[in-house]
């Protein structure tokens, strides 16, 4: 089959047969145009979210100045309460090394008041070989022998009374004369 052609029109598969000129330049400055507006949007939006981030920001720096002022608070406060421990603690170590002092000078006086109590000590003669050894052992002298004298016991006067017990305890003493102290259930 032959074709024949008209050598002044555009041939049927080309571009401009296709696209218009006019409808094809149209067509580019509405998609450019469109184009434009949608990146302008992202713009805005992403404009909106960057001051709302600053804005954010700068409320996140003035908490973190407000909570720096707090800690200097809570710091002050503390160390407030450091140094009246301590204070309190060296007045307590104060009073308690005054009154080891004050036991100490009570023991001190009574010590000097009282005589000093005497000590005899009595051994038995040393047995050379040659003894007998032979006496029975009811017989026998004993070791030695200390003899203690009593101290005198300090005037009632400088003894303060004792307190009486509490009622939630019972005072026991035994026959030796010690005192046992015993919660009452």
């Amino acid at each position: 089959m032959t074709t024949i052609t008209d050598p002044e029109a555009p041939p049927a598969g080309t571009v401009d047969s296709l696209f218009d000129r006019k409808i094809s330049t149209g067509r580019l400055v509405a998609c450019v145009c469109a184009a434009a507006a949608v990146m302008t949007g992202i713009n805005l939006a992403a404009a909106v979210y960057f001051f709302r981030g600053i804005g954010e920001l700068r409320a996140a720096e003035q908490r973190l100045q407000g909570l720096s002022d707090f800690e200097a608070r809570i710091i002050a406060k503390m160390d407030k309460v450091n140094i009246g421990m301590q204070t309190r603690l060296e007045e307590l170590d104060r009073g308690l090394q005054g009154r080891f002092s004050e036991i100490n000078d009570h023991f001190d006086k009574i010590e000097r008041s009282s005589p000093p109590s005497k000590m005899e000590t009595s051994l038995p003669p040393v047995a050379d070989a040659a003894s007998d050894d032979t006496v029975p052992l009811e017989k026998a002298a004993p070791e030695f022998q200390v003899a203690v004298e009593p101290a005198v016991a300090p005037s009632s006067q400088g003894q303060q009374s004792l307190p009486a017990p509490s009622s939630a305890y019972q005072r026991i003493e035994t026959a030796d004369g010690k005192v046992y102290y015993r919660k009452v259930k």
